[in-house]
């Protein structure tokens, strides 16, 4: 029964984001040993994998389910989270195209790729990489990283990764320290007894 709610909470996961997502964007929310990933892909960055059907930098559904393994092992290849330099070890990996209207989702040349990588250690730096570039030159991958512990976000990072600028570092510094409840309780001109 687990299993089949943590399926569905994937599914869900994987079509709101691919609702809400822009190309070049991405989510990465670390739970304990898991690390949650969805990623907003130009298709261009997979065209290799699809062969000449993705030669146009478009994916039809078809060509996304005739080449889905290819595709599914081309992120596997493009992707990599290390915790205290041990590689994480990446579980099933789903793509979909966006399902948003409109003349601002170009359907064609965008897949969501969902992906739960199994952490090494416990949370603390994480470095992650990406080799799924697309064809123009400008392409870049923001990523916004959270760390979450009892259902509520503990902290948050954003960077870019770019082909120049293929890795980078999460979490190097150590948590900020809450500040004492007393602290939030007076205001700036308030005096001590």
């Amino acid at each position: 029964m687990a299993r089949l709610l943590l399926a569905a909470a994937c599914l869900w996961a994987s079509s709101a984001a691919a609702h809400l997502m822009p190309v070049g964007h991405g989510t990465v929310n670390v739970v304990g040993h898991k690390a949650y990933v969805v990623l907003a892909l130009p298709v261009s960055s997979l065209a290799g994998a699809a062969g000449d059907a993705a030669a146009d930098g478009r994916l039809t559904p078809a060509e996304l389910a005739t080449h889905r393994a290819a595709l599914e092992a081309a992120v596997r290849a493009g992707l990599s989270l290390t915790v205290a330099g041990q590689p994480a070890r990446l579980g099933r990996i789903l793509l979909d195209r966006p399902q948003g209207q409109g003349p601002a989702h170009d359907h064609d040349r965008a897949l969501t790729a969902l992906v739960v990588a199994h952490l090494p250690a416990a949370p603390g730096p994480l470095t992650v990489r990406s080799t799924l570039w697309g064809a123009a030159p400008a392409d870049a991958l923001k990523l916004e990283v959270t760390l979450t512990a009892g259902g509520r976000v503990t902290r948050r990072e954003v960077q870019t990764l770019t082909a120049a600028q293929p890795q980078r570092r999460f979490f190097t510094s150590p948590a900020p320290t809450a500040a004492p409840a007393h602290a939030h309780r007076h205001g700036a001109g308030a005096h001590r007894h």
